[in-house]
């Protein structure tokens, strides 16, 4: 006898089963290397600005599969969808039926909600996957290519003039040594702070270290700015004991990055040079790095 399958709506001290669902699909896939997202971040973006919802399929009390989806807008309809960005049942629980419900829920959802239609993408070589969507009557959209822009190329349309070169400074696009594109690295072992730009393989005492992923600050890591002459004095009001500490302070221009190391038992301060405009960074050892961008202080000749 089949056990009975139940769902529940994900919670925010679910965020690392999310995430690991989410690792899961993404073996599957066979994209592990593009899985960046944090517990925190899928925290913040799900939980806390609710741009996304998780529900959990449950099989005698343990979370078995889960579907992750959110409201596009279809202007031809005049009304809102769904779209189902994850789908994800564990090995050992297919062909039970979990992947059924989990979209039969989520069509439920579509209707009780009032959306036009409930959508996702699938990858053209999941064949197995492909046929089970056909069977419940979806069908693909052959006709419609998929674009997308992200990393540099987002940045580049994205970035008004001003923002891409204060003062009349030139903006370097070039991916080789362009400071924009730096990556910091931190050692588990032993604290070490690497950097380099764009992408590159990091080691340190024999540890293979990913980047580090910036976040935005929260309140208790959010920065004091004030302005001293041609510079700014940076002042980070948080603990700074050998548990608790800012272990940094960075600022990324287009051509240039100024680095302050910081060590427990001092300041979590510093005076940097904002010339150009770019991003402020500083890593907290127990809630990873932090970004904020930041520009010069413009003054007027009266």
């Amino acid at each position: 006898m089949l056990n009975t399958i139940t769902y529940r709506s994900a919670l925010p001290e679910d965020a690392e089963l999310i995430l690991d669902f989410i690792r899961r699909l993404a073996e599957y896939e066979k994209m592990a290397d593009q899985v960046t997202a944090t517990p925190r971040l899928l925290k913040e973006w799900i939980f806390e600005k609710q741009k996304a919802e998780v529900i959990f399929a449950m099989v005698e009390g343990k979370e078995v599969g889960f579907a992750l989806f959110f409201h596009n807008f279809s202007t031809f309809l005049g009304k809102s969808g769904l779209y189902l960005e994850d789908l994800f049942v564990l090995p050992e629980y297919r062909g039970r039926g979990c992947g059924r419900g989990l979209l039969k829920r989520l069509a439920a959802i579509a209707l009780e909600r009032d959306c036009g239609r409930l959508e996702w993408w699938c990858l053209d070589w999941n064949k197995p996957a492909i046929d089970f969507y056909l069977s419940l009557g979806a069908r693909p959209m052959e006709e419609w290519t998929v674009f997308r822009l992200a990393g540099d190329a987002l940045k580049t349309l994205g970035c008004s003039e001003t923002e891409r070169g204060e003062e009349n400074h030139i903006v370097n696009r070039n991916r080789h040594g362009n400071m924009l594109l730096t990556r910091f690295y931190v050692c588990p072992a032993c604290g070490n702070v690497l950097q380099a730009a764009d992408e590159a393989f990091i080691s340190c005492c024999g540890i293979a270290l990913p980047p580090l992923e910036p976040q935005e600050p929260d309140g208790n890591h959010a920065p004091r700015l004030e302005a001293v002459e041609n510079e700014h004095y940076v002042r980070i009001p948080h603990p700074m004991d050998k548990e608790h500490f800012i272990s940094f302070l960075a600022f990324v221009g287009c051509d240039r990055i100024q680095f302050v190391k910081l060590y427990p038992e001092g300041n979590a301060d510093a005076r940097l040079c904002f010339r150009g405009g770019g991003h402020l960074y500083w890593y907290c050892n127990r809630h990873g790095l932090m970004r904020q961008k930041v520009r010069p202080k413009t003054t007027k000749n009266l």
